[in-house]
């Protein structure tokens, strides 16, 4: 008697659990707090959970490429090199931004243009010392001493930044980027760890291996797959129900089944529905089988394929019968 109530929970549980649908499982999964996932899973191995599109429309926001976000004065350029770090004359241009405008900046003592990972770059000159101190640029003649004075940790302000305007990646891509070893960015990246500043796990829908997101960044990525699971699950109109379940049942032009085969299938949607004996060869099944003739269905009778079974009388000497498939019957049968 003690063990009822919890057999029960369980069955209720585990035993539909297969049931739901996948995007309502993985909105359950997301759902969780980060920290009680990662318990659960070991670490944070979201992959099989995130939005393939919520991911590319995030990471085009936070690289400034969606239409709403095109610089459209040297201020946005401005703007743009202090948010994003360093860009070259084409990232620029990709982002809206006239030749020109990096230019007058770089006249009015604003940007700096350095090589960064062997090619040319704009960056604001705030950066001249981190970029000096973290990956050994050069700087050009000129920049004032205020912003060429050490900071505490440059390689971390400059991965940090990467992380704050990217999606997940890994150690060799922010590696590549900034002309660094990867060992040396993973260290760095480790740091930034440890203070909670980047997460690393499983990110990316079709990634491999461990990768880095920023924290925030994972946040928004998490509510915006949940919101967009969440917009799966709503209940469609019923126009669209309408137009569903006579497409899905193969009534009507264009979606009837053919031949025995089609029967087949026919009646397999059909198990254990108990329709009036009179409309099953008259009603159901030409309904749903083109050309449908009774020799049809007596031929699988005769064969063992199909069986039928009787569910109550109706008036009129009529009846309820219901069609099974002869391996599913033992199951539906009640």
């Amino acid at each position: 008697p003690f063990a009822r109530s919890l057999l029960f929970g369980y069955v209720a549980q585990f035993l539909y659990e297969g049931d739901s649908p996948l995007a309502e499982r993985r909105a359950a999964a997301l759902s969780l707090d980060s920290r009680l996932l990662a318990e659960l899973l070991g670490q944070a191995e979201l992959r099989e959970l995130l939005d393939a599109e919520v991911l590319t429309e995030l990471e085009r926001e936070l690289q400034w490429l969606s239409e709403d976000r095109r610089v459209k004065d040297a201020e946005g350029v401005a703007d743009l090199l202090r948010v994003l770090g360093p860009l070259t004359d084409a990232e620029l241009a990709e982002r809206g931004a006239e030749p020109q405008w990096a230019k007058d900046l770089a006249g009015a003592r604003r940007t700096i243009k350095v090589r960064v990972a062997g090619a040319d770059h704009w960056a604001a000159i705030e950066d001249a010392g981190r970029l000096r101190d973290a990956l050994g640029t050069a700087l050009p003649v000129g920049v004032p001493e205020a912003f060429t004075e050490p900071v505490k940790d440059p390689l971390g302000d400059l991965l940090a930044r990467y992380a704050r305007t990217h999606g997940p990646f890994t150690s060799a891509t922010a590696a590549a980027r900034f002309g660094l070893g990867t060992a040396v960015t993973e260290g760095a990246l480790q740091r930034l760890a440890a203070s909670g500043r980047v997460v690393q796990g499983e990110f990316h829908p079709a990634g491999i291996g461990q990768e880095w997101c920023d924290a925030n960044v994972l946040r928004r990525l998490r509510r915006r797959s949940l919101a967009a699971l969440r917009h799966e699950l709503e209940p469609v109109p019923p126009p669209a129900l309408a137009q569903f379940l006579p497409q899905w049942q193969h009534i009507g032009r264009g979606h009837s089944l053919r031949g025995i085969d089609g029967l087949v299938r026919a009646v397999e949607q059909l198990q254990g529905a108990s329709v009036p004996a009179s409309a099953l060869e008259k009603l159901v099944l030409p309904s749903r089988v083109t050309n449908y003739t009774p020799a049809m269905l007596d031929e699988l009778t005769a064969a063992g394929e199909i069986v039928w079974a009787g569910a109550g009388a109706l008036p009129g000497k009529d009846g309820w019968v219901s069609l099974y498939l002869a391996d599913a019957a033992p199951l539906l049968l009640p």
